[in-house]
């Protein structure tokens, strides 16, 4: 980042950069569903065609549970070290095609829940250590941009959700202070 835009980090030039991409998902739903760690498109083919497309940039759906292995089904193989690497390896394809990623926090879930679904908001419990550790397997590429929450959105705004429950509100304050729910 050089003030307000983005610089290319892939060759050091500094020069001044937009991002147009596309999204590969997968890999928010494969491992909390059990049957692997993506649908097994996060391969060097893969990135080779989306090159092929012109784009400069995927954007990564996560899952803060499979990253972090908490909250998965008994005898789910697919979270914690196995799904970084898988999630480090994709990267490291779309990097050699000179491609961007954007990880995002996509899944999240408070407590012991299993994050199977988007929420309005990341939730205290796991978010920040989930970015914590995404943020220090990426610290050195400079190709690798984060995506703190996916659409954030207010369940009670009719225009996003339809929950009549005040207090699942999502404010200002929540976004500064966080939320235990």
């Amino acid at each position: 980042i050089s003030g307000n835009h983005f610089v290319n980090g892939l060759n050091g030039t500094g020069q001044t950069i937009q991002l147009r991409g596309v999204n590969v998902s997968s890999s928010e739903y494969a491992c909390a569903e059990n049957y692997g760690y993506d649908n097994g498109d996060y391969t060097d083919a893969t990135a080779a065609a989306i090159a092929a497309w012109h784009v400069n940039a995927v954007r990564i759906p996560l899952n803060e549970d499979c990253w972090l292995n908490t909250n998965l089904p008994a005898g789910d193989p697919y979270g914690g070290a196995g799904y970084q690497h898988e999630i480090e390896s994709f990267v490291s394809d779309l990097n050699a095609h000179r491609i961007y990623a954007i990880l995002d926090l996509h899944w999240t879930a408070p407590g012991n829940q299993t994050a199977l679904e988007q929420q309005p908001m990341p939730d205290m419990d796991h978010s920040p250590a989930f970015w914590t550790s995404v943020a220090t397997a990426f610290k050195s590429n400079p190709a690798v941009v984060f995506d703190l929450f996916n659409e954030p959105y207010d369940p009670t705004d009719e225009r996003s959700g339809d929950d009549e429950n005040t207090s699942d509100a999502v404010t200002w304050g929540c976004w500064e202070s966080g939320t235990d729910r």
